[in-house]
């Protein structure tokens, strides 16, 4: 038996009505769950294919933002060390001025080094620039500031090295003090 409804115009059109209704209303309910408007390519291709360009350059901007989070770390990680370093020249400088205070200010010994080897020269007026009756002249300003005093070294020739330091400490006194010392160091500097 074939069960047929027979349905009046009004009827009918009230029915289609209704189909619509609900179809609208699946979709509304889809929006509300999805949070997207349009959820397939099917439903408009247009604005489908554009948000998918707008989520892809979100993404890119979202990768973008955390390597720029990361670069400002690093610049902050540089800025600390260049503050750190700054601090560290700032206490050396502040040891030369104290070094040069008490240098300065009535320090009783102060060394310099040479920059050339010397060990082994039996005679100075082989070295270049250095003939015999040369001088060396070494002064000092006492500590008040007032008095200069110098004391000379004579070249010879055939002098070796040995016989130079002696004759500079031999020579460097000042009422009854020693003024200069001068000895070798390992590297074989005076």
């Amino acid at each position: 038996m074939t069960g047929e409804v027979v349905l009046s115009s009004a009827l009918r059109s009230n029915l289609l009505s209704l189909q619509r209704t609900q179809s609208s209303i699946d979709k509304v309910q889809n929006v509300l769950a999805t949070g997207l408007k349009v959820s397939s390519a099917l439903d408009n291709p247009q604005s489908f294919f554009a948000s998918q360009a707008l989520k892809n350059r979100s993404s890119d901007l979202t990768r973008l933002l955390d390597g720029i989070g990361q670069s400002i770390q690093t610049i902050k990680a540089a800025d600390a060390g260049v503050s750190s370093l700054t601090k560290l020249v700032q206490q050396a400088s502040s040891i030369v001025d104290s070094a040069r205070e008490a240098v300065t200010g009535g320090a009783k010994e102060a060394a310099v080094i040479g920059t050339v080897d010397l060990s082994g020269i039996t005679d100075l007026t082989t070295l270049p620039n250095v003939g015999a009756a040369d001088e060396l002249e070494l002064s000092y300003i006492d500590v008040d500031g007032t008095t200069t005093t110098t004391h000379t070294v004579a070249i010879a020739s055939g002098d070796s090295i040995e016989e130079f330091i002696t004759a500079i400490n031999d020579e460097s006194y000042q009422d009854g003090n020693q003024v200069f010392k001068s000895e070798f160091i390992s590297e074989g500097r005076l």
